[in-house]
């Protein structure tokens, strides 16, 4: 949904890793530009370690209950080096070259194959770790955690159909010949394990008020945000490597003009009265969306310029570390109304400040929710409502308790981001859900329990109130708290659960050799282990 879609997790293997514990980068984190040796394609034949290794049976990872081949971890190396370019626009390192021959820290004398494998090898040890200890504890998978496994080889053979090949060929050609169908769902197995563990870590602890005051005061910055209008006026356009083009000096200093006197404005409302004014007469910054057989009306350029003035007010913003603008805005000095100026290689920014740094004390709320939708039933209304009503009136006629709703939901719902946690958002502020969504949690007479069917453009939701969430400000507070106690207990476990890598295998661990972008793109097994 988003602003429903910005909540949601589409989770489609059981790849957790950034829901375990955080992949720490070598030490001295600083991006150091590449050096590079020579031409060499990192392109080159990748090596498989078919001799027998350490631990014998080209086994090069194990712990009391699992092991791992050479091929195995080398999938999720390459796993995790997808995700990085998937994530990071940046380009810090070539992809043409071995990243055996990159710096990381050039000072630390660290290569990018180091980061890659260290970061392998901390993902492999959470998960063991994890796992082991979910051993230990007679944990299992439930049906609806081994149906994932089972809708995700669903996905690869259907991805396998598309290029009119068995499933096992098709793993193996975008594996490089050295992964099976087998070590994708025993990965798999192991890693949702470690999850179950991991979530039953994460719900077991508990804090006090004094415990959420004695993080904020840690780092208040961190957790306090603001609220102000923000606005650019451009006067020259950006170049890829973050410089401008050239610069036509008598705009940029007729845009300075007008920088300075939209800070020189009182208060929000002149802000953007002036900003109205401003867009009106310079209707090329508009941006409007129409077809070439529209003609634009007076009414649908106001309408733009509205919505445009409305999109420089700027609530509940966090703080943005080493960033000059955020600095200024949390400065713990500002006053409201306060204006400043700041100019960028291409750009003046004029910051107002609407409402100084403070903590915020709106309450949240927790609902499940079962989504039906629209796309399902081919965009019809009627049969997407029919559909949600059946839900609705086998959940009233069954137990009609909260967990007998959450078992509905990881049955039916079509939210891929609440559908494997019985339908559950929790700790949600006002204006973070789609409109009517929004106004059903938040009315004011909701009570525990209170259930409905609501429409959005997404299709029906069937709703259960769960009750009020923790206050915002305390949301992050105790996200890092779980995350500090977590740590903690992944420290502790990993002293009893020990882990043995093969050093000496692992080294000639790299990446495969590229294949085409289609056959990557056409199935959801080039998913990574560590997408979240």
């Amino acid at each position: 949904m988003s602003k429903f879609g910005s909540l949601t997790k589409r989770i489609i293997s059981a790849a957790v890793a950034g829901t375990l514990l955080v992949a720490v980068p070598l030490s001295g984190c600083n991006l150091i530009e590449e050096k590079t040796k020579d031409k060499d394609s990192q392109n080159s034949e990748v090596t498989s370690t078919d001799s027998v290794t350490k631990f014998g049976d080209n086994i090069v990872v194990k712990s009391a209950h699992y092991k791992m081949s050479f091929d195995v971890m080398q999938y999720l190396f390459n796993s995790l080096y997808q995700q990085f370019l998937s994530e990071n626009s940046t380009t810090y390192f070539s992809t043409a070259q071995s990243l055996k021959e990159q710096y990381y820290n050039e000072e630390e004398s660290t290569t990018w194959h180091d980061y890659f494998l260290e970061n392998t090898k901390s993902y492999l040890k959470q998960i063991m770790v994890f796992a082991e200890a979910a051993e230990d504890a007679k944990m299992e998978l439930s049906d609806e955690e081994l149906q994932t496994i089972s809708d995700y080889r669903s996905s690869m053979e259907s991805a396998a159909e598309q290029e009119s090949k068995d499933l096992d060929t098709y793993v193996k050609d975008l594996y490089d010949g050295k992964i099976t169908v087998s070590d994708i769902e025993y990965v798999m197995k192991m890693t949702l394990l470690a999850q179950k563990y991991n979530n039953y870590l994460r719900e077991s602890y508990k804090y006090t008020d004094s415990q959420y005051e004695a993080k904020f005061k840690e780092d208040e910055t961190k957790y306090e945000i603001a609220d102000y209008h923000f606005y650019e006026f451009r006067y020259a356009e950006t170049n890829i490597d973050g410089t401008s083009a050239e610069i036509n000096e008598d705009k940029k200093n007729k845009m300075k003009e007008n920088a300075d006197a939209l800070a020189n404005t009182k208060d929000a409302k002149e802000f953007e009265t002036y900003l109205t004014k401003f867009l009106k007469a310079n209707p090329s910054l508009v941006s409007l969306t129409t077809t070439s057989e529209e003609s634009i009306t007076e009414e649908d350029f106001n309408d733009a310029v509205n919505r445009a003035v409305e999109g420089t007010q700027y609530t509940k913003k966090t703080y943005s570390d080493g960033d000059e603008m955020s600095q200024w805005v949390f400065d713990k000095d500002r006053k409201a109304n306060e204006t400043k100026v700041f100019e960028t290689a291409s750009s003046y920014v004029v910051i107002m400040i609407d409402k100084p740094v403070y903590r915020d004390e709106t309450a949240t709320r927790n609902v499940r929710h079962i989504l039906v939708s629209l796309s399902t039933h081919d965009e019809s209304d009627t049969k997407t409502k029919k559909e949600a009503e059946k839900i609705y009136d086998e959940w009233q006629n069954g137990d009609a308790t909260e967990d007998s709703f959450a078992e509905l939901a990881n049955k039916y719902s079509e939210d891929p981001g609440s559908n494997t946690n019985g339908g559950l958002y929790s700790n949600v502020s006002s204006g973070y859900m789609v409109p009517s969504f929004n106004d059903w949690m938040f009315d004011k007479n909701r009570k525990a329990g209170d259930t409905g069917i609501v429409s959005t453009d997404y299709g029906y939701h069937v709703m259960y109130y769960v009750g009020s969430g923790l206050t915002a400000w305390k949301v992050n507070v105790d996200s890092d708290l779980r995350q500090d106690d977590l740590k903690k207990s992944f420290e502790e476990l990993s002293k009893k659960y020990e882990i043995e890598f093969d050093e000496d295998a692992i080294k000639d661990i790299d990446v495969y050799p590229q294949v085409e972008e289609s056959s990557v793109e056409s199935s959801t097994a080039g998913q990574n282990l560590a997408d979240q």
